[in-house]
């Protein structure tokens, strides 16, 4: 009975040892995280910057626990380290875990959720990138990666993110906002080329309206640059956002919208980019000709030549565009070099393009656009492109007829210093482009010119009313007198200036010379004679 009575005694003691241990283990753990914090977080810091170049990363607050293996990463920063205040990526707050449903299974992953990361990139911060030698992707940002978190991700998760580019102080920015992105199995360790071993989602709100949705596959530690593989769709994206940006480059943008679906592959291995339908409604967009820019409107007040990038080791771009249409759409061309400015347009334009593609042994893209030529003419294009062949290959018949010539007057008043009161004006064209070469014409026709008239000009000087009636008298003398037309034609065969020039290059100069070389003519060499 004493024995029993002294075993059963010591019971409660050794229950007493076992959790006086564990409160002491966890007591020595929590001491250990408070006194571990700050050292890691300093650590981490210097081995994530250590690993860019040219980069550095801060970390605001650092949270460890040990129970877990868990972080809480508070205010971590991305920035070019000649500019810290500026950072380009700011994450408020980072989780990182172990995943221990995969860790009784003998795998050590982890679990990330980052809580509304902004992506902020200014104009300034763009072009220092572009000319720096060192692109970002040879910068160690992967590197940087697994010296904040050395585990394979098993989730990663994103909650409400942005991404922001400012192209100037007073501009509107260009936004993608509300984005939720997830991605699964992010490999800490290189995987063979070619491979994508990560599922990812990714959507997002564009420029306010727009909606964007990814889906696909991806190797995001990938070197140079991560490898993506995925489906998309974009939908009702807003194209006047774009202004910003497309004044820059003398074409403003000034509504529309655009929605497309397709696929791209862009990876160190491959970049493959198919737009399945595309869609562009009520677009308006203008090439603006200026003779003198100042030196901060092209290029941000630098002269320096671009650095030359290594392409030598890049895949060769290919672009397929199945089907793509343009409707209601107003496009112009603005010259604001002369005196008095002029605008040529094209408005209610539809266009069609199928077949586009620029891979080897691709087959022809046919091209069909009609629209009214400033406001009334009938404008009717029909063309057939090679895009695979590696010089300007193409086919093109335009038609313009019924247009009245008064809407010219500004242009006609810039290079002739005439204007007309009425009459009509035509434009026949076929032109073919091939191995280097151009051949074809440019035939305007005008009918029922009327450039002198009196009544109009009974407050103008005797010189200008002499002058405007002898240009009227030699546009008589060059009449077909059974259908009272002036009718001119401009050969255009020859080699191109330059055999490397894009197609679009060469459609862009030939719409603009047209108006130089074949509608001009007629009116400037007359006034020269006079």
């Amino acid at each position: 009975m004493h024995l029993l009575a002294r075993k059963a005694g010591r019971t409660p003691g050794i229950r007493t040892v076992i959790v006086g241990a564990l409160v002491l283990m966890t007591l020595s753990l929590v001491i250990a995280s408070w006194t571990i914090d700050e050292p890691l977080r300093r650590y981490i810091e210097a081995q994530a910057t250590s690993s860019l170049d040219g980069y550095g990363v801060t970390i605001g607050g650092l949270d460890f626990h040990p129970l877990g293996l868990s972080l809480d990463l508070e205010n971590v920063s991305l920035f070019r380290s000649e500019n810290p205040q500026d950072p380009i990526v700011h994450l408020p707050h980072w989780s990182a875990s172990i995943h221990w449903r995969q860790l009784l299974r003998g795998n050590l992953v982890s679990d990330h959720q980052f809580q509304e990361p902004r992506v902020s990139v200014t104009r300034g911060q763009a072009e220092r990138e572009i000319e720096d030698p060192q692109p970002l992707s040879e910068r160690g940002w992967q590197d940087a990666v697994a010296a904040i978190y050395p585990v394979r991700i098993h989730h990663l998760v994103i909650r409400n993110g942005a991404f922001t580019y400012v192209d100037a102080p007073d501009a509107t920015p260009l936004e993608f906002l509300d984005i939720d992105a997830s991605a699964e199995n992010i490999s800490n360790v290189s995987t063979p080329e070619q491979d994508y071993p990560s599922t990812f989602t990714f959507d997002s709100r564009v420029f306010k309206t727009g909606h964007l949705h990814l889906e696909g596959r991806a190797d995001f530690l990938a070197k140079p640059i991560a490898g993506l593989d995925f489906d998309f769709n974009l939908r009702d994206a807003p194209l006047g956002g774009l202004l910003p940006v497309s004044t820059r480059f003398d074409m403003p943008v000034g509504g529309g919208s655009l929605t497309v679906q397709g696929y791209v592959e862009y990876s160190p291995w491959a970049r493959h980019v198919i737009c399945r339908d595309l869609q562009i409604d009520a677009l308006r967009l203008d090439y603006v000709y200026e003779r003198n820019h100042p030196p901060s409107k092209r290029s941000g007040g630098r002269q320096e030549p671009q650095p030359a990038r290594d392409a030598a080791a890049e895949p060769p771009m290919r672009i397929e565009i199945q089907s793509a249409r343009l409707t209601g759409a107003e496009l112009g061309f603005a010259d604001r070099s002369t005196s008095p400015p002029y605008r040529l347009f094209v408005s209610d334009l539809a266009m069609k393009l199928e077949g586009f593609s620029n891979a080897p042994g691709a087959g022809t893209a046919e091209l069909s656009m009609t629209g009214r030529f400033m406001g009334h003419g009938k404008l009717s294009v029909r063309g057939v492109f090679h895009p695979a062949s590696t010089t300007p290959d193409f086919q093109l018949a335009a038609k313009i007829v019924k247009t009245q010539l008064p809407s010219l007057n500004d242009l006609l008043r810039a290079h002739t210093a005439v204007d007309v009161e009425g009459g009509m004006f035509a434009l026949f064209s076929e032109i073919t482009v091939r191995k280097g070469r151009m051949d074809g014409y440019i035939k305007p026709l005008f009918k029922d010119v009327d450039v002198y008239d009196p009544a109009q000009d009974k407050d103008q000087g005797v010189f200008q009313q002499v002058y405007e009636g002898m240009v009227g008298g030699l546009a008589d003398l060059l009449k077909n007198q059974p259908r009272d037309e002036v009718a001119t034609e401009t050969d255009v065969s020859g080699p191109l200036a330059d055999p490397r020039m894009s197609t679009w290059d060469v459609v862009i100069h030939l719409i603009k010379n047209a108006f130089y070389e074949a509608i001009l003519p007629g009116f400037r060499q007359h006034a020269q004679r006079a």
